[in-house]
């Protein structure tokens, strides 16, 4: 199956629109082989692997080719070859707020992650999650380096987060009105011992 997503990019100063176009053998329900119509019945056609083919264009002209084990891998090999050009995809995959779990990028097959903007002391929630190709008005441009410093920061905040709410006894989970430990009350009745 191919998709197909529009997306900006920032080459030499200019930003201009392109399409990404990817095939995904996933997507076919990791079938090893593709129907395609022919003469007298089918004509299989076999994939050799089950990596992601992305293409970039723009207009009628390819920009990058990439192969990667899932759609970031294929991703960052489209940023590499637009690197060489002095380009970069304007998407969240390239954004200093992007994070991978483990597991949303193993489930999505390396198509979805998380967006830590505005998430300095909070936990991620599920309206949290983005798609690589996509672009908002919060993209701010980061290198791998940035954003894993950015994703320290973020999980340190929130272990500073929890350490103030211990100290002020109110050890809470987010979004819930009690104690994560009920206090112990001495006039409760004990269980019998064997």
């Amino acid at each position: 199956m191919i998709r197909e997503k529009n997306i900006r990019v920032h080459v030499k100063g200019e930003e201009i629109e392109g399409i990404v176009s990817y095939y995904s053998p996933y997507l076919m329900k990791k079938r090893r082989e593709a129907e395609l119509p022919g003469k007298g019945g089918r004509v299989l056609l076999e994939l050799r692997n089950f990596d992601i083919s992305s293409i970039l264009m723009v207009g009628d002209r390819v920009l990058a080719e990439g192969e990667g084990y899932d759609h970031y891998a294929s991703f960052r090999e489209l940023q590499r070859q637009l690197a060489k050009i002095d380009g970069r995809i304007q998407s969240c995959a390239n954004c200093s707020y992007f994070l991978f779990s483990g597991m949303a990028r193993d489930m999505s097959n390396g198509s979805r992650g998380y967006c830590l903007h505005s998430k300095l002391g909070k936990n991620l929630i599920p309206s949290d999650v983005r798609e690589i190709f996509h672009y908002c008005h919060h993209f701010s441009y980061g290198p791998d380096r940035e954003r894993e410093d950015f994703r320290l920061k973020w999980k340190k905040s929130l272990v500073a987060r929890n350490l103030e709410l211990a100290a002020r006894g109110e050890k809470k989970l987010p979004g819930m009105n009690f104690p994560l430990k009920a206090p112990e009350n001495p006039k409760a009745p004990r269980q019998p011992e064997p």
